[in-house]
């Protein structure tokens, strides 16, 4: 895998931490993931901190994804790599989001019916 040249960013006093903890993480994901996995999760990173600190501003939106930019095909990456993670798991899915992208996906995939759980349950009344 290959990525560009990470520099030093810092959002509104927000930064990764310097720790070695953090570089060994941060090439951890490197090593092991997509590129685009890494910026996504540089993303939410920033994001999560910026609306810790409730200083989310569009500008400071921008600048996170200049940092960290989308593909030209990010919404279907995106949805693509949410499958490769689940599709070996897709009970997991059960009640959550991710029903919608092994839907989308497989189209064997059947997801469960909350309320059907409920009634086919051995529960009285």
């Amino acid at each position: 895998m290959t990525f560009a040249a990470e520099k030093t960013f810092t959002l509104e006093g927000i930064r990764i931490p310097d720790t070695r903890l953090a570089r060994e993480i941060t090439q951890f994901v490197r090593d092991n993931e997509s590129g685009l996995l890494f910026h996504h999760s540089s993303r939410v990173y920033y994001w999560g901190a910026l609306a810790e600190k409730r200083s989310i501003t569009n500008f400071s939106m921008q600048a996170v994804v200049h940092a960290h930019p989308r593909s030209d095909q990010f919404k279907e990456d995106i949805i693509q790599s949410f499958y490769d993670g689940i599709k070996h798991k897709p009970d997991t899915t059960f009640g959550n989001v991710k029903a919608d992208v092994l839907a989308d996906k497989d189209p064997a995939f059947r997801r469960g019916n909350f309320c059907s759980v409920i009634r086919g349950s051995a529960w009285r009344g």
